[in-house]
Parts: C-alpha cells; structure tokens; sequence
C-alpha cells in the first residue's frame, strides 16, 4: 500500500505536466481556429476567383465584337480591373482581360476577395475562339462504326458517343467528349460501363458529363454569298490543248490575262470571260438540263508545281448503270478550275459527288457546306504538293490524342519514344508540324494497318458540314473537320475506310463565339489596391 508521501510527488508531477502543457494545448486551438479561418479564407477567396472567371466566359460569348475587342487587346468596361463585383454574399472579385499569348486567344486574370479575412485568390485562364473545336462534331450522337478514322483532333458530341464496332473499338484514340456518356457496344472494349454516375472519364481517351464547347452556328447566309461570288475564266488556246486561265491560277511570268490576239472559243460551250461560281454546282456531261461550262473536257493545268493534263473526253456520265440526269450530281470536282482558290462551295440541297477515269476525283481546298444528303462515290486527289507543304500543318498538340493506341487481345499499345506510331509522330509526347498527304505514312501498332503513303492523299482540305444524312459508297480522305448532322453509313462493300486529319486553324464565319479553355492555373495575386 502506497503512503500519502509517496502520493505528494505523482500529484506534484502532474500537476506541473498540466501546467506546462495546457497553455501550449490553448495556443494550439487558437492557432487551429486561426488556421481553419485562414483557410476558410482561402477557400472562399478561390472561390470568388472562379466566380469571375464564369462572368468573364459569359461576356467574351455574349458577342463576336466583344471577343474581338477582347482579343485585340481594346479594353472593355468591367473587365479591366475596374469593377469590383460584389454579388455573391461575404465576397468581391475583380477581372482582366488581356490578348494573346497566340493568335485568336484570351487570358483571363481573376482575383477573388474573401470579405471576412481578406484572403485574396487569383485564377488565370486561358481561352481561344476556335470555330471548330473538333475533327468530328455534331449537336446529336455519333456513332462511330467503320466508317472514319480520326485523327490529331477529338471528337465531341452534346450527345451520346457510340463505338459501334470491332476495329474501332480498338482504336483508343482520338479522345472522345461526350455531354451524355461516350460507350462501346462492344464488350471486349468497354468505355462508360455506368451511364452518367461517376467515374466519367478514364482521364485518357473518354469523357462522359464533360462540358463539351458550345457548337458554332454558322452563318449560312454569309457562306452561301460566298459561293455565289463570280470569278472570271479563261479559255486559252495553244496548237494542241486548251488551257484554262483565271485570277491567280498561272505560276510567275505566265500570262495574267488572256493574249491580245485571243478570240473567244466556243468549244465545250464557254464563252470569253465565262463568269462561274460554286453555288449549287450541278453539272454532267449526260445532265441534258445543265447549261453552263464543262469543264470535265480535254484540258490542261498549269500549277505552280506540276502540270496537270488531261486528254479524256468524258461523253457519258454513269455509275452503276445510273445516268443521274437532272440529280444534283457533281462529278470530277478536281477537275473544276476552281477548285484549289479556297472557295466556299454551298449547296441548298442534296448532292451526290462523283469521280470519273482513275486519276480523277475529288480534290477540292476550301469549304464544302451541304444542307441536304450527300452521297459520296468520289476518291481523293490532293496531295501535298497541290496544298503546299507549308499549309499541310499538324496541329501542335496533336499528340495528346495518342495517350493509348491500340488494344489488341491482352496487349496495350501506348505512345512511346518511337516515331511514326501515328501520322507525325515524332517520339514520346511530339509531333512534327508538317506531313506530306499522298507521300507518307505510318507505322503498324499492334494489327493496325496503316494505309500506303500513296492513300493519305485528301479529297478535301477544309471543312464539310452535312445538314442530312452522309452515304459513303467510296473512300475519300478530308483535311480539316467533318460535321454531319444526320447519320453516317458506310455502304456494304464500299472501299477501304475514310480517314479525317484535324486541322485546328479551320476559321468560319459563326454568329457565335466558341470558346476551347487551353488552361487554368492558380497564380499569385497582383497585388495591386482594391
């Protein structure tokens, strides 16, 4: 048994022990309160922060004049750090807009003030007006079956994303954005196994629920003026072939008008100084109702590169047996005088595209805006050369839709440090910024096969929007972006696979701004008084 003077000591210890400990306990809930305030504080102050950046997005796609000022550098009221808002209770933030760093981009600066501690946060984002933010964009679902290959650019829907089958369930590239849930229906190569409950993305290649970029609304009636813009041809005439002239076409120190000696031909019913556009192009040779020039009749091209001859007089136009008299039929675009100006080529309708002899097709550069159906019997024959290296650019990040390539059976094909696992691919996370349509190609991942270099030759540069529904009966390649309103089919039997190569720099006339974020980050505050 323990006596009261061994007691005294242990009731003297811990007496002490409390009296040394419960100040420093005391100090340490003070400084946890203070801390909580503080980042409370913060938290708040952050949270302010965002708050502008979400008016800031609101006013730059309130107006393409707004953005435009925006992006030139014009300060506008409010958005100059000259406004303190306060609508958003025990808080205040402020905003800036300033241009750049590139070309058609916005930084917007935020701070956010928390009212009770003072804490001040700042957000800065960086915006860019991109007309078509994607290589495949539709307001509706797109199912991707065996139809397109796509790539150095995603795809987005404000609808489903669905992976119809085998081979392109394999493909884990590009990245797919969905506002609904992007799925395969292929078991083997599931996506969005859960709808729209989290998780909703893999964070490589899927996105389910994602705040996918509001969609341009173009300004049809801008386009269609475009198109009906006249530019003056030429025929001109040598001993032996006929030569088409008109405004730009003739490489240096070949004639800029018509030879004073010149008399106006009437072979293949064009007339001196003939005026045409590429409004509602309808013509063929077996089209009885159709007027204007042929321009599909024994000719030659001078380009600044190559000479492009022809000596085929095309006295029929059938495919499959079918005349398509009096059908909206467009055969031999490449062969159309125009068709290298970047024009705007605009249909009210339907239209049907077809090819002819087996070095023609399609070979159009500029933009094709089609309301109705298109059906699609043309190949492809614009090549580098024709488009000039120089505007055959890949986008600079590219590469970010290459994370994952290929799934083949229990192998996972990632992107490494070899070079051509994808066009332009220039090793781990790089791509070069030129490729050479018609001349080059890629190397096979996994049981992918790359098409021959001679394949990657485009029938299209630019940008093709389908009001209707898109008929592939033969393979044709597009540089730019493909919007198709209704559903795409692949005929049965149709030729190898259509392949879409993303070019970001598309710009079109839009009655609207649509705004892709290239980043956020949070950065020290200015500094500057309130």
């Amino acid at each position: 048994m323990k006596t009261k003077g061994q007691i005294l000591p242990i009731v003297i210890a811990i007496m002490l022990f409390l009296i040394i400990i419960i100040p420093e306990l005391v100090r340490w809930v003070e400084n946890q309160s203070r801390w909580a305030v503080k980042f409370h504080g913060r938290t708040s102050a952050l949270s302010f922060a965002e708050a502008g950046v979400e008016r800031a997005l609101w006013k730059l796609k309130s107006s393409t004049g707004t953005w435009a000022q925006a992006s030139k550098g014009i300060p506008i009221a409010g958005y100059n750090f000259d406004v303190i808002y306060n609508d958003i209770p025990k808080g205040y933030y402020r905003i800036k807009f300033s241009s750049g760093p590139h070309e058609r981009e916005v930084t917007i600066l935020s701070e956010g003030k928390d009212a009770t501690t003072g804490e001040v946060r700042a957000v800065k984002v960086v915006v860019k007006n991109q007309t078509i933010p994607g290589a495949i964009i539709s307001k509706g679902q797109i199912n991707l079956g065996n139809a397109f290959y796509v790539h150095w650019g995603p795809i987005m829907s404000h609808s489903d994303i669905v992976i119809t089958d085998a081979e392109i369930g394999k493909c884990y590239f590009p990245r797919k954005f969905s506002r609904n849930v992007v799925r395969c229906t292929i078991g083997s190569y599931p996506r969005d196994t859960n709808g729209l409950d989290p998780p909703n993305t893999d964070n490589i290649e899927w996105w389910s629920d994602y705040p996918v970029p509001d969609l341009p609304v173009l300004d049809f009636a801008t386009l269609r003026s475009s198109a009906t813009q006249p530019a003056s041809v030429y025929l001109v005439y040598t001993s032996q072939d006929a030569y088409y002239w008109y405004n730009c076409y003739w490489t240096t120190g070949s004639p800029t008008s018509p030879p004073a000696n010149w008399v106006g031909p009437t072979v293949s019913g064009m007339k001196s100084s003939d005026t045409i556009n590429t409004l509602n192009v309808y013509a063929c040779s077996k089209m009885t109702n159709y007027t204007g020039p042929k321009w599909w009749e024994r000719y030659t091209i001078r380009k600044s590169n190559r000479t492009i001859t022809s000596t085929t007089n095309l006295s029929s136009c059938k495919l499959g047996g079918q005349s398509h008299n009096g059908l909206p039929h467009f055969q031999n675009p490449w062969r159309h005088p125009l068709h290298a100006l970047n024009r705007v080529w605009y249909w009210d309708g339907d239209l049907i595209l077809t090819g002819g002899p087996a070095d023609e097709g399609c070979g159009i550069i500029g933009q094709m805006i089609i309301r109705g159906n298109l059906t699609n019997y043309c190949g492809d024959n614009l090549n580098w050369q024709e488009i000039g290296l120089e505007n055959c650019k890949v986008p600079p990040e590219a590469y970010k839709e290459y994370t994952k390539i290929r799934v083949t059976g229990a192998n996972i094909y990632w992107d490494t440090a070899a070079k051509n696992e994808y066009p332009a691919d220039d090793g781990y996370q790089r791509n070069r910024s030129t490729f050479k349509f018609g001349a080059e190609t890629w190397n096979q991942v996994g049981d992918l096969q790359p098409p021959r270099a001679e394949d990657t030759d485009v029938g299209l540069k630019g940008f093709l929007y389908i009001g209707g529904n898109f008929l592939i009966e033969n393979a044709m390649d597009y540089y730019g972006a493909v919007w198709v309103v209704g559903t795409v089919t692949r005929a049965v039997g149709a030729a190898e696979r259509s392949i879409v190569f993303f070019d970001d720099s598309l710009d079109l006339p839009a009655l609207n701004v649509v705004l892709v974020r290239k980043s956020w980050q949070t950065v020290p505050p200015t500094g500057l008084p309130w």
